[in-house]
């Protein structure tokens, strides 16, 4: 996954829920340069008896946003809907140099 266009990552669930596993492996996968970077990351357990709902939110460089379930994929599946507007970023930089 491809952080280096991200500034904010929000991500918020329930420990039991269907998307549980997958919020968990995307906070797993953000790696200590982007941690340490100057990203903001914001983890939050929702109580089971609350009424929030789980969502991976992540701003780009560029102020694109993309909100996801993680109940409506896998972590791969959301790897790769990040990774398209990190590419798009990528390449943009490369033409502007």
């Amino acid at each position: 996954m491809i952080t280096k266009y991200f500034t904010n990552i929000a991500v918020q669930f329930k420990a039991s829920s269907a998307g549980a596993h997958t919020a968990r492996t995307f906070l797993a996968a953000i790696p200590l340069s982007a941690k340490s970077g100057g990203t903001k990351i914001v983890a939050k357990v929702l109580p089971e008896a609350g009424n929030g709902e789980d969502k991976i939110e992540v701003k780009f460089k560029d102020g694109h946003v993309i909100k996801v379930d993680p109940k409506l994929g896998k972590f791969v599946d959301l790897s790769r809907q990040f990774d398209s507007h990190s590419q798009k970023l990528k390449i943009a930089e490369k033409i502007a140099d």
